[in-house]
């Protein structure tokens, strides 16, 4: 496995949204009958807060810069629906090109926050304290920004 240093990245703004990403060197095979949604709690219970926190205490000009919601009466939401995370799945590889496709995923954490936001988390990630690789959508999973490892 590789770790390397991320940094969310929008445009050309960088933000101090940082952490460590585990880049498997292959994706996991999905079995037949194995769920495309991540939900597992011990997994993804750092995620689910770090984003409630940043929703809930970061400034309005960090959460414009991020697109996400402040203080969304809906919250954020764990994702179950295959048909979701299979939508997320498609979304999250068509960002991969050239040798990033040996990244590609078939399992994913799908965060909803509000009504109109989904954050899609590689399921590989490391938890933990920190958020890390992660995209933002839109409810048509329209690429919004997200994290890039250096």
């Amino acid at each position: 496995m590789r770790r390397a240093a991320v940094t969310v990245l929008v445009g050309s703004a960088l933000i101090g949204l940082t952490g460590l990403v585990t880049a498997a060197s292959s994706a996991a095979h999905l079995r037949a009958g194995d769920p495309i949604c991540v939900t597992q709690a011990d997994t993804v219970r750092p995620h689910r807060q770090k984003l409630q926190w940043i929703v809930t205490n970061a400034s309005p000009a960090i959460l414009a810069v991020v697109q996400l919601p402040s203080r969304p009466p809906q919250g954020v939401t764990v994702v179950a629906d295959d048909a979701v995370c299979a939508r997320a799945v498609t979304a999250y590889n068509a960002r991969l090109s050239g040798a990033d496709t040996v990244l590609a995923v078939t399992r994913i954490i799908v965060l909803r926050i509000g009504a109109n936001r989904y954050v899609v988390i590689r399921a590989s990630s490391p938890t933990g304290p920190g958020l890390r690789s992660w995209l933002v959508y839109d409810n048509a999973f329209h690429f919004l920004t997200g994290t890039s490892g250096a």
